[in-house]
């Protein structure tokens, strides 16, 4: 099924206003399956409203409009979709009554434009606002040829709380009735959102159940699998096999499950898992990867910290910047974080060096290198250099993302990423 959003609203176009509504919705009916080729944002105008929704008309199933539902005079959407139907507008008399009530309770007298609040497409259902006045319209044309039509309010606080609970069911009865929709979110480290799309082009490009979309959540992509089916084993089944298929492509940047799901949180779990206990240097980062565990292991039962005295020494870790060499300076690198896992005991210790932090403008675009090392009790301890070249905050929570990633790889026994 395939659906176009639209937007009415001239201080969309003018910038006055930015719009979060067209993302939340598409967020919403993509998670059932629902997808979008096209949106778009029109100016509050007649002849321009019935221009755009004749063409949504032509390829799209389901035609949801945004705004406009106001009782002012550049309140057009309600009459423009009307007049395109060759409907009229039917009164909900509960939302007139609300409008009606407010009004003599407020002691302001009522205009006559303000009935438009409580209108909706005649032939429709009107869906119920819960915190404004304007109700949203439903309108399922019978002709199979015609698109149907959904009608919401512009203001997003009023626009969430209906689309949630008033127009689901709407959308479940008339779409997806006697289907079960479940969702489920993948996450991944280390590849561009670009790059991850690109592999999965001819999945994405034949899917049809499950529905397969990519999003970028700053440094970590995610894709999200949809599935629709009679019962839940079924539609279980379908997320399993695409998972499957997603990861026999990209599995080795896979990391874990769900919207909020953070890689410092996957690599602490799976150190908690494995009984393993970790400990760090850190040179150039404000102690950046330390916060970020140490907001996680709030129990200290992986996280381990040097005693203080030697924790106290930075002349020990500042002496590695004065080392030119690159081969030195990852010698110097291995042979810190071998040191300090053995003072702390910890399983695992890493090192993070790059820039003293002494930069002319921490947000000025530089190339600055970073020495990455993993030691760990009974194996060969790895150094790894990386140049990123973003601006200095960038560069340092690139660097500690990637040595989460170089611990999850590690214990894991994964292929490491190819870079220099």
């Amino acid at each position: 099924m395939i659906a176009e959003i639209i937007s009415v609203g001239t201080e969309l176009l003018l910038g006055q206003i930015v719009d979060t509504n067209r993302t939340f919705v598409a967020k919403k009916i993509t998670e059932k399956g629902i997808e979008t080729y096209y949106q778009s944002i029109v100016g509050d105008n007649l002849e321009r409203l019935e221009e755009a929704l004749t063409l949504a008309d032509t390829r799209a199933d389901l035609i949801i409009l945004i705004g406009g539902l106001g009782p002012t005079k550049d309140d057009l959407t309600k009459q423009a979709t009307a007049q395109h139907l060759g409907v009229g507008l039917a009164t909900d008399d509960e939302a007139l009554n609300k409008v009606v009530k407010w009004h003599q309770n407020s002691g302001v007298p009522m205009a006559k434009n303000n009935r438009l609040q409580a209108q909706y497409l005649e032939g429709g259902h009107p869906i119920e606002n819960d915190v404004g006045f304007a109700v949203g319209s439903f309108y399922e044309d019978d002709d199979e040829t015609h698109a149907d039509y959904l009608l919401l309010p512009g203001p997003p606080w009023e626009l969430e709380p209906m689309f949630d609970k008033y127009v689901q069911p709407f959308l479940n009865k008339s779409y997806f009735e006697n289907q079960i929709i479940t969702s489920r979110v993948l996450r991944y480290y280390g590849i561009g959102e670009s790059r991850l799309s690109t592999i999965l082009d001819d999945l994405i490009e034949n899917q049809t159940n499950p529905t397969i979309a990519t999003y970028i959540k700053r440094l970590e992509p995610t894709i999200r699998i949809t599935a629709n089916g009679t019962d839940q084993e079924e539609v279980d089944s379908l997320l399993d096999e695409g998972e499957e298929k997603i990861n026999a492509l990209v599995g080795d940047y896979f990391y874990g499950y769900g919207d909020n799901y953070s890689l410092e949180e996957a690599v602490y779990d799976l150190l908690r898992d494995r009984g393993l206990t970790l400990c760090s240097v850190e040179l150039g980062t404000n102690e950046l990867f330390k916060k970020k565990i140490s907001n996680v292991d709030r129990y200290n039962k992986i996280y381990l910290e040097l005693f203080e005295g030697f924790m106290a020494d930075v002349a020990v870790y500042e002496s590695v910047d004065k080392v030119s060499d690159e081969d030195k300076k990852r010698e110097v690198a291995e042979t810190l974080a071998d040191l300090t896992r053995k003072l702390s005991g910890a399983d695992i210790c890493v090192f993070v060096f790059g820039s003293d932090g002494d930069v002319e403008d921490i947000h000025k675009y530089q190339k600055e290198p970073f020495q990455l090392a993993f030691s760990r009790k009974g194996q060969e301890t790895v150094v790894y250099s990386r140049v990123y070249a973003k601006d200095h905050l960038d560069n340092q929570e690139r660097a500690v993302y990637d040595m989460f990633d170089i611990i999850r790889r590690q214990v894991l026994g994964l292929k490491e990423l190819d870079r220099k």
